[in-house]
């Protein structure tokens, strides 16, 4: 009997990884005249209707 190979199903597997990961969609925005250096901390926003539309 011959030993199943490995390497062909963990290249399927780290291929349907990384394009399941690949439709991803990031956007940021910025005001670009803020000194962001004289911030020492941050704090989240609540989350925008817009966002909630997406999901």
């Amino acid at each position: 009997m011959k030993a199943v190979s490995w390497s062909p199903l963990a290249f399927g597997a780290c291929l349907l990884l990384f394009t399941a990961c690949s439709t991803l969609k990031v956007s940021t925005d910025y005001d670009h005249s803020v000194d962001f250096s004289a911030y020492k901390s941050f704090a989240l926003t609540p989350e925008s209707e817009q966002m909630k539309s997406v999901r």
